[in-house]
């Protein structure tokens, strides 16, 4: 607050600067005089008055502490109560949020870190590519706007109003930012089933034991021989894994494998194994070192070509988190004292 010079603005019968002359200003009293030593509470004719005047400003004063004192623990029945309500509310309500688009039970407020987020986002992708991004879109981004909803109708006292709406907007912001995403994931389906497909290709025809081929292990057998077209010649896995490791620096080494030898797992699955898939199954089933190898690679064949556009579900997470321990915040100072 700025408060004006002592010789400018001064109220009516404002005191001048430096305080009250010797004289006491005028008003009729010297400012340095003693109270006599015979003064008395009661007028001479012993009148009460002033014991009266005395009592009604004690009695005043101590209704007005009384009624401080009782607005200070209603103000804190009331923080009690409100926070009460928003660990419920985050229990019950919000956690409808997080599940539909982290998975069953996850809970976003208990997670201290952005890439924890994304990672689950990419899992739950993984796990569902055609109907996930669905879900996010729909279900998911109702749940989002029934949650910043029921906001509204926690009892918070003014002092909660800005971080509350903070919070309701940060829950959004995650809903808008996975919408935004899941706009353009259809694109990553085909990409991200080559990955899956020789994962699952790949652990079929290291389990084979003999018999009839089924479409996985031929699959990979070809994928295999588009891969590391030399495979018949090579001694065993390391030897393949040194090699794929070599490859995969080449941007467009990691292009043919992702485009070229992926469509022998995803849409032009071959009908027949190479001619030399007994001899490279009697060298490398046993060791499957090269799957770790070709997820390697083919992850990074995707980031190369596709947009990182997870990165903002985190970037509004953070916000969210922020905007929650603003709002814990305010609940904790009241409650210190």
């Amino acid at each position: 607050m700025n408060i004006p010079p002592d010789d400018q603005n001064n109220p009516p019968g404002g005191f001048p600067p430096g305080g009250l002359p010797p004289d006491g200003g005028g008003l009729g009293f010297d400012p340095s005089a003693t109270l006599p030593a015979d003064i008395s509470l009661t007028s001479k004719g012993g009148s009460k008055l002033p014991y009266i005047i005395i009592g009604a400003l004690l009695v005043g004063g101590g209704g007005f502490f009384a009624w401080s004192s009782k607005k200070a623990r209603e103000d804190r029945v009331t923080h009690v109560k409100f926070m009460e309500e928003f660990r419920a509310y985050e229990k019950d309500d919000l956690i409808k949020f997080w599940s539909c688009f982290l998975g069953p039970n996850s809970d976003g407020t208990v997670i201290n870190d952005p890439n924890v987020i994304t990672a689950k986002v990419d899992i739950m992708f993984a796990s569902d590519f055609r109907a996930y991004p669905t879900r996010v879109r729909e279900e998911c981004a109702q749940k989002a706007k029934d949650a910043q909803g029921k906001i509204a109708n926690l009892g918070a006292l003014p002092v909660y109003t800005a971080a509350l709406e903070a919070y309701g907007k940060g829950i959004v912001g995650i809903s808008e930012a996975l919408d935004d995403w899941a706009k353009v994931a259809p694109e990553q389906v085909q990409a991200k089933m080559v990955g899956k497909n020789v994962g699952d290709y790949g652990t079929a025809w290291h389990a084979f034991a003999g018999g009839a081929l089924t479409p996985e292990v031929i699959g990979y057998d070809q994928f295999l021989h588009c891969a590391i077209p030399t495979v018949d010649t090579m001694k065993d896995t390391q030897a393949f894994v040194e090699a794929l490791h070599n490859q995969c620096k080449d941007a467009a080494y990691r292009e043919k494998l992702q485009a070229d030898c992926g469509k022998l797992v995803t849409t032009d699955k071959p009908a027949a194994p190479t001619k030399g898939y007994k001899g490279v199954l009697a060298k490398m089933a046993a060791d499957d070192r090269e799957l770790q190898g070709f997820d390697d690679c083919l992850k990074r064949a995707r980031k190369g070509k596709l947009k990182d556009n997870l990165a903002p579900v985190g970037l509004k997470w953070v916000a969210f988190r922020e905007a929650r321990e603003a709002l814990l915040k305010i609940g904790a100072e009241a409650l210190k004292e």
